[in-house]
């Protein structure tokens, strides 16, 4: 009997893109409003070079015609990262396994990271610019298909200090950046990654206050920073290959320091220094 040989098919690659808002300069740097900034440079910097990358000789450019400072590699995915199994695995043998035997739903990824340069009131320009210079087709939230995906990553004051929240879509909160991309693309169906600089948790709510929130952190939030930062990276990997709906489930209402140092013990941030500046094309 002659041998049936099986022929596997591999998955198209799909495009995300990231985007962090925050204020260029050096006068915005380690200001709460430029959290985004600092998540995504961090992701770039310490994590991208870590997953299996293809891309590691990229670099930061100043992009005019996307008015943004722009990151551009392709990232696959794999158990044998240096940076360990995510967090979906780690919740398991059992998970771990099933990723093993499943594989991901998005297992290749060209990724772009967009740090717009436009100032926050106006980073929407820069993501509809992108959008319309890639040919962006962009998906539903949740959606199954292999459309392309903008995440925006941006500080929230309504979310208390310490944790983060992943959302499939949603209105601007009073945001003034996301209200400029839900304006510009003419869409709130965009997934968002939420980072906390409110009152912490058991304390009342706070409202935006404009001095607090393009303030510098305070010594006991930079403290706690580093692992905030790191642990939204965590939540990054598990969005770009799983889906925003796992990240949520993973990393929303969680103290992202106790998490963190669950899956790194022996983690010390000692000399961190936070990378959130970005510059003017």
């Amino acid at each position: 009997m002659s041998e049936v040989k099986v022929i596997q098919t591999a998955k198209p690659v799909v495009r995300r893109l990231l985007v962090g808002l925050g204020n260029v300069g050096h006068e915005f740097h380690r200001t709460r409003h430029n959290v985004g900034f600092a998540v995504c440079k961090l992701f770039v910097d310490e994590y991208l070079p870590k997953m299996e990358s293809f891309g590691q000789n990229s670099e930061w450019k100043m992009s005019k015609s996307n008015k943004c400072n722009l990151y551009t590699t392709t990232c696959a995915f794999s158990q044998e990262s240096p940076l360990g199994l995510d967090l979906v695995d780690h919740v398991s043998a059992r998970a771990a396994e099933k990723t093993k035997t499943n594989g991901v739903p998005f297992s290749t990824i060209k990724l772009a990271v967009s740090l717009p340069t436009t100032y926050m009131n106006n980073s929407g320009q820069s993501v509809a610019l992108f959008a319309k210079n890639n040919s962006f087709r962009l998906k539903r939230p949740n959606s199954k298909n292999m459309m392309d995906e903008i995440l925006v990553v941006h500080d929230d004051v309504s979310i208390p200090f310490g944790e983060i929240r992943f959302s499939p879509k949603g209105g601007d909160a009073g945001q003034n950046g996301v209200k400029s991309v839900i304006k510009c693309l003419g869409t709130e169906q965009f997934p968002r990654l939420r980072i906390g600089i409110g009152a912490p948790k058991g304390e009342a709510p706070m409202k935006a206050d404009a001095q607090y929130v393009i303030g510098r952190w305070d010594c006991i939030q930079l403290k706690q920073l580093p692992y905030i930062l790191n642990f939204a990276c965590e939540g990054l990997r598990v969005y770009l290959h799983r889906g925003v709906n796992l990240a949520a489930s993973c990393c929303n209402y969680k103290n992202c320091e106790e998490e963190y140092k669950k899956l790194h013990p022996d983690c010390s941030f000692d000399r961190f220094e936070v990378n959130d500046v970005a510059l003017k094309c």
